[in-house]
């Protein structure tokens, strides 16, 4: 057996000018200002548009500089409303700061740990929940103070402090305001008032024409407030139609904070409008349309018993 030892010599050559100090690529440390900034160690929450009352972000830094962090007096937010429904964000302010002596951790390094509540920053920015929409974003902007009076902020960061992982440099938080979404089940469907082509009654489709009709639709959960359908018109087709389910790959039922619709088409390339009527615990009663002219009005009780949230349609 042979042994094969590899000997890696790494050369560097300087080229000095013979006019003087060499020119450096960099700018050496002594000659630079001394930046500071809070590392995340931990950052959890959510902001939901249904509960800002409870709603918050809990943030856990370190903070450094160049004597370990023991220069820096205080860590300041500001907040703004961004605006993602064509509206006007709102203006820029003040929300909170924290001040030196810091507690100290474990490394000997500065820490705080703090709270960015949803009511708290509505109120900051004079706003109830009734001004903003879900989908829009809450964004919070720090700034670093030293003692040597320099401030930092994302704007006179390095990008490689901001972004790399291992300093994770904590200048902005942006808070989507989120709207949960639970609407998936299997729910008993009792359907009546059905309308074929806009002036016909169900009698006139060549269908079986129960009245009411009795059945079940399931919603699947498909993320993002969207949920496959097992039936676009609550029976109306196989009853009245003698057809299969309103469906298609598209199809969806759609709730955008509250506010149900739809998206996709049926088989036929129909598409449908919901309109809410009335709902009690875990009875939703909905009015709906489609682009041909059929239409009904469905009860849905949920099997599971529960209450559905609060809803509505345009």
């Amino acid at each position: 057996m042979k042994y094969l030892k590899y000997i890696i010599i790494l050369s560097v050559t300087v080229w000095v000018s013979s006019c003087g100090e060499p020119e450096l690529p960099f700018d050496r440390f002594e000659d630079v200002n001394y930046g500071a900034y809070a590392r995340r160690l931990s950052l959890d929450g959510e902001f939901n548009y249904f509960d800002p009352a409870n709603s918050m972000y809990t943030l856990s830094v370190e903070f450094y500089d160049e004597d370990k962090g023991q220069n820096i007096t205080s860590y300041d937010w500001t907040v703004q409303h961004i605006n993602n429904a064509g509206g006007d964000d709102s203006e820029v302010v003040a929300f909170k700061s924290i001040s030196a002596p810091f507690t100290m951790n474990e490394d000997g390094l500065p820490s705080a740990t703090m709270t960015f509540g949803f009511q708290e920053a509505l109120d900051a920015l004079n706003l109830t929940i009734a001004d903003v929409n879900g989908g829009d974003n809450i964004e919070f902007q720090a700034t670093i103070n030293k003692a040597d009076g320099t401030s930092f902020t994302v704007t006179n960061t390095g990008t490689n402090i901001i972004s790399s992982a291992s300093f994770a440099a904590m200048f902005t938080l942006n808070a989507p305001i989120i709207c949960p979404s639970s609407l998936e089940g299997t729910f008993d469907v009792v359907s009546t008032n059905f309308i074929v082509a806009g002036s016909y009654t169900c009698a006139d489709g060549g269908g079986p024409a129960v009245d009411p009709w009795t059945g079940t639709v399931t919603w699947e959960n498909q993320g993002g407030g969207n949920y496959t359908t097992t039936d676009l018109s609550f029976g109306q087709f196989p009853n009245c139609w003698a057809d299969a389910p309103a469906n298609s790959d598209d199809a969806r039922v759609v709730d955008a904070c509250g506010i149900l619709s739809t998206s996709g088409a049926d088989q036929y390339g129909d598409t449908y409008a919901y309109t809410w009527v009335s709902q009690t615990g875990p009875e939703l009663v909905l009015d709906w349309v489609n682009t041909y002219g059929d239409a009904g009005t469905a009860t849905l009780t949920r099997q599971d018993g529960n209450d559905w949230p609060p809803l509505t349609t345009n």
